[in-house]
């Protein structure tokens, strides 16, 4: 079966990425012929390299119904802001994928009975329901090669955007009051609204970043490789308990996953001492990472979870809405 996948969206970082990624492996790995698209200026014939080993190929507004012509499912895999004005030109029935519940603006309610709605989590999909849009859960796949790379595991880092949602801030705070080599090692790219403001305050968080890393797997799992605990303090109003990609490439890595409590508060896959732990405080999580833990039964907890995202599964689950 052709499969037409639409990155509708600018961003070059983040789940949104790491969500196209595994789709994509997934439905090829099903035995699916999937092609990834991007919205250009210009229809280009040559494909691009969109990260982690995938390709992409520009399509201008004006060809879009090409892509429609050649595929028997279309998915839109994320959806920004900056390209709404693409959201008529969409045929009925096409597969949207919402990460969050914030996704449904005014202006896409404007479009949703012509979508099949997909949310990624249990929560955001029964918040999505609560604003009177049908959807379905379907949980993220994950896909990633075996990495056989070493593993030299010491102290912690984080793998996340560097942002407010994320708190940063707070992982900065609690590396200011524990020693060097305890510190969380940050990798990602900063946003640029917190990066503004932590200058604007006068905060200098530049000492705990190590960087942006490429994208691909291995880079990916040999920074989790590297450490005893990844740490992910998210936070997202009305949403938790479920996993992220940063979540999920940590099981892989079996690297501990450190998250915030209030990700916790709504009952998902997580749980607090059984495959993670869980802070709420720069003071708590400075604490945290004084000491060592013995984390082999919440790794090998955490790993097992990673079945729940059988790529082949999520594929199947897909093609029974389509």
């Amino acid at each position: 079966m052709n499969v037409a996948l639409l990155y509708l969206s600018h961003l070059g970082y983040g789940g949104w990425l790491s969500y196209t990624v595994h789709m994509q492996r997934a439905f090829e790995q099903a035995g699916h012929n999937t092609k990834l698209f991007k919205i250009g200026n210009n229809t280009e014939s040559k494909e691009r390299p969109y990260g982690y080993g995938v390709n992409y190929r520009n399509i201008s507004r004006e060809t879009l119904e090409d892509v429609y012509d050649a595929a028997d499912i279309v998915i839109i895999t994320a959806l920004g802001k900056k390209l709404y004005d693409v959201l008529p030109l969409l045929k009925a029935q096409t597969i949207l994928v919402v990460h969050d519940h914030t996704e449904i603006t005014p202006e896409l309610l404007e479009h949703i009975d012509r979508f099949k709605i997909v949310a990624i989590r249990d929560a955001p999909n029964k918040l999505i329901n609560s604003k009177g849009v049908p959807s379905v859960f379907i949980q993220h796949p994950y896909s990633a090669p075996l990495y056989t790379g070493p593993a030299k595991r010491q102290g912690a880092v984080s793998i996340s955007r560097l942002d407010f949602d994320k708190r940063t801030t707070m992982i900065c705070q609690a590396n200011e009051k524990v020693v060097l080599r305890r510190r969380v090692r940050i990798y990602g790219e900063p946003g640029n609204l917190w990066a503004r403001a932590m200058k604007g305050k006068g905060f200098d968080w530049k000492p705990y970043w190590f960087g942006r890393f490429e994208r691909s797997f291995s880079a990916m799992q040999e920074i989790l490789h590297s450490a005893n605990y990844c740490i992910d303090l998210s936070i997202i109003k009305g949403d938790g308990g479920g996993s992220q990609y940063s979540f999920l490439e940590a099981w892989d890595a079996k690297t501990a996953l450190v998250v915030h409590r209030k990700w916790l508060e709504t009952k998902g896959e997580l749980v607090e001492g059984r495959d993670c732990y869980a802070v709420e405080s720069a003071e708590e999580l400075a604490d945290f990472l004084k000491h060592d833990h013995e984390s082999s039964i919440i790794v090998e907890n955490a790993y097992n979870l990673l079945k729940k995202h059988q790529g082949k599964d999520v594929v199947k689950k897909f093609m029974e809405i389509s």
